[in-house]
């Protein structure tokens, strides 16, 4: 009817809050019907004599043609965005010559007139000069300060503690070896029997030996240390027992025999073996045996 207009919120757009809205040509709101997805909207066809034609509307007014003449913009000077022209009637002042301060004032015959960092000011004409102050005078000479005393000796500094036995050392690196396989052994005791090779059977019965071994080291370490006797001739020292440094070669050997049994267990797996991969799985059994003696050693 040329006096309504719509607008329309989309479920391609938002998912939620679509409505068709109805208004007036002049923008106020006639009505809003809400939908839970609207995918499009449009105007129902109708005949054209279904609404009459409509009065065109007033233009805008405008100035009269014959007042436009008189009426003149006003010229004003520019003034960059965000600018108060303080500095524009600075620089106005000084080329007059109504310089009120600055070291460089304009002259001018042309450029600005340099002046030393840290002179005097030129005295200006008629001017009365000042006097020139009177050197202060030199303070009085203090009195020389007393001697300051000597610092106390310090006290001689706290002996360093000593350090630990080779033997004690021993000891308790043998005792958290002697742990280290107990707690080895209660693991494979709670492991299902059947799975355990040889080797793993033989090293659940040494555990009462273990234990044995570690009650004798517990009990001789918490044994008080005896008298410091008197000096005597310089014995010489006996290598230390070192239970992990002794055991590397042999551990690192049981390690790699243990890998092999590993990859030729993998290899019975496949369906056929090379001649080379048969000699593997057949060599089995003698590397179980290799690892026991080297556990027992252990």
């Amino acid at each position: 009817d040329g006096e309504h207009v719509m607008t329309c919120t989309l479920h391609a757009r938002m998912k939620t809050g679509n409505n068709a809205t109805i208004h007036r040509y002049e923008g106020s709101k006639v009505m809003t019907v809400p939908f839970d997805q609207l995918y499009g909207v449009s105007w129902r066809p109708c005949p054209r004599d279904t609404f009459p034609d409509k009065v065109r509307s007033p233009r805008v007014k405008t100035v009269d043609a014959s007042r436009a003449a008189d009426v003149q913009p006003q010229v004003k000077a520019y003034r960059a965005p965000g600018s108060t022209g303080g500095l524009a009637a600075q620089i106005r002042a000084e080329r007059a010559g109504e310089v009120t301060g600055g070291s460089m004032p304009f002259q001018p015959s042309g450029g600005y007139a340099r002046s030393i960092p840290g002179m005097a000011p030129e005295p200006k004409a008629g001017g009365k000069k000042k006097k020139p102050k009177a050197p202060a005078a030199e303070p009085a000479p203090k009195p020389a300060a007393k001697p300051a005393a000597k610092p106390a000796a310090k006290a001689p500094a706290a002996a360093p503690k000593a350090a630990p036995e080779p033997e004690a050392a021993s000891v308790e690196s043998k005792i958290r070896g002697l742990n280290k396989k107990l707690r080895q052994i209660d693991e494979l005791k709670a492991r299902d029997a059947a799975t355990l090779d040889d080797a793993q059977k033989a090293k659940i019965a040494q555990e009462a030996e273990f234990r044995e071994e570690l009650a004798k080291l517990e009990a001789g370490e918490s044994t008080p240390a005896p008298a410091p006797a008197k000096p005597a001739k310089a014995a010489a020292p006996q290598p230390a027992d070192d239970e992990e440094g002794g055991d590397v070669e042999l551990k690192k050997k049981i390690r790699n025999l243990k890998k092999k049994i590993r990859l030729a267990e993998e290899l019975k797996e496949k369906a056929t073996l090379t001649p080379e991969q048969q000699k593997k799985v057949d060599a089995i059994p003698e590397m179980e045996k290799e690892v026991a003696g080297l556990e027992k050693q252990l």
